[in-house]
């Protein structure tokens, strides 16, 4: 009968953990945060994580009101598909 129910210890390790990564421009670009960012990334898959990359156009760290706008956008459609 143990294949009825899986056990709390079962269900709970099988169930992937996933975030979103939400960053302006391109990761790859050789600074010092970006590094930073594609280690957080790194480290959060190394631990199972499913991290969904999305990138802001736009004139950061000065963002007009329309990257603004974008910004908020993106961030409204993770909303809606969560």
């Amino acid at each position: 009968m143990s294949n009825v129910l899986p056990s709390f210890e079962t269900a709970t390790t099988t169930q992937q953990k996933s975030c979103y990564f939400v960053f302006p421009g391109d990761l790859n670009t050789p600074t010092g945060g970006y590094r930073y960012d594609r280690e957080i990334i790194r480290g959060l898959q190394k631990h199972d994580w499913k991290v969904s990359l999305i990138s802001l156009e736009g004139d950061y760290p000065a963002p007009s009101d329309s990257d603004k706008k974008l910004a908020l956008d993106a961030l409204d459609a993770i909303e809606a598909s969560a």
